[in-house]
């Protein structure tokens, strides 16, 4: 994962949602970017890959994996959203828990 220096400067300290955590890969990275004092909130749906996340994150005391869809579960506000989901659209709901000066990273399929 490429990341310019500034976009880790902005992450730190931040609280990040990520929707479709799999097994936590992606997570241990956004939890090195926004550091010890920021906070990463992992939503997976499948119940086997969340307890896989919970088990590799176990280290990573700024990660909280909770087993949920995003889409049905109650989102925290955060600074930053991170979709590595398989979606058609933009999860309603989601942008509006977002800090007014970051964005979402979303993938979109189809």
């Amino acid at each position: 994962m490429l990341v310019r220096r500034s976009l880790v400067r902005a992450l730190l300290g931040e609280t990040v949602v990520q929707v479709g955590a799999g097994s936590g890969y992606d997570t241990a990275i956004v939890a090195q970017m926004v550091g010890p004092h920021g906070k990463v909130v992992a939503f997976e749906v499948d119940a086997a890959l969340a307890r896989r996340a919970r088990s590799n994150l176990a280290t990573c005391a700024n990660v909280a994996v909770r087993a949920a869809s995003a889409t049905e579960a109650a989102i925290p506000p955060c600074d930053g959203m991170y979709v590595n989901a398989g979606v058609t659209d933009p999860p309603s709901g989601l942008a509006g828990r977002l800090a007014h000066r970051w964005s979402a990273c979303v993938s979109l399929d189809g």
